[in-house]
């Protein structure tokens, strides 16, 4: 089970964050409903702020097979992304 774990002191918080990626086995029932579904991946993110903890777990489906490494940066290279297409009121 490939995992990777980061841990970021920001913002007056605590943010770490575990990784998991999977590949699957070709007889998993009802594969073939996702065309070319090689892995999923799980992200766990456990957020430490003064006015209390926040988990949230996501998972992904991945057509690619990666390094856990490289599913983590991808992951987050995906939320920087999010985050930056937001209107901001100036």
């Amino acid at each position: 089970m490939p995992r990777r774990t980061t841990e970021e002191r920001t913002h007056g918080r605590i943010d770490e964050r575990s990784y998991y990626f999977y590949e699957l086995s070709a007889d998993l029932p009802d594969v073939s409903r996702w065309k070319g579904l090689q892995a999923v991946g799980m992200s766990i993110s456990n957020t430490e702020r003064r006015k209390g903890d926040e988990i949230s777990v996501r998972y992904y489906i991945v057509s690619k097979m990666l390094p856990s490494e490289d599913f983590a940066s991808a992951v987050r290279g995906h939320w920087g992304t999010e985050n930056s297409c937001h209107w901001q009121l100036m």
